[in-house]
């Protein structure tokens, strides 16, 4: 396989207006070959691959990358999808689609909303099996009485200063 050439989506969409363009003028095969290759400052091979190009495209240039011209030798595996016009075969490259998104969470499954189960009080965090939690630290509010800060902690337990 060799590749001989690529245009890409954009240099298409250009051609593909300007053959229109001289299309609807009404201008013959040589002619249009003749305006094609002024305006693009393509001649020879060059043209005729950018001319079965745009043929190939065919107008379609949503999520397009480029379209690539390759020669193939004699028991060269050819890629699927491609086009052969003469001796060489076109392939057409496109852009990976975006990935769809994913489905809404059904109601009662969790989530950050605070609706559903496994959050626990209102909205806020939950302990174990979405029990409430037990109070905070700083004594705040209720459950276990706020640590001496004067007392050390031994292996998690306080041991009173004599």
């Amino acid at each position: 396989m060799r590749t001989l050439t690529e245009f890409v989506a954009p240099q298409l969409k250009n051609g593909f207006a300007k053959l229109q363009e001289l299309a609807t003028a009404g201008k013959t095969a040589d002619e249009l070959n003749a305006g094609m290759g002024e305006a693009f400052k393509y001649e020879g091979d060059k043209l005729k691959w950018f001319l079965f190009a745009i043929e190939v495209v065919n107008g379609k240039f949503d999520g397009l990358k480029r379209v690539l011209v390759h020669e193939f030798k004699e028991g060269e595996k050819v890629p699927s999808g491609a086009v052969q016009k003469e001796t060489w075969h076109f392939v057409t490259e496109f852009f990976a689609q975006p990935q769809k998104a994913a489905p809404e969470a059904r109601e009662g499954r969790g989530g950050r909303d605070g609706k559903g189960r496994g959050k626990g009080g209102k909205g806020g965090r939950g302990g174990r099996d979405g029990k409430p939690r037990g109070p905070r630290r700083d004594g705040e509010a209720g459950g276990q009485p706020a640590r001496d800060p004067n007392k050390p902690i031994v292996k998690g337990k306080i041991i009173p200063v004599s």
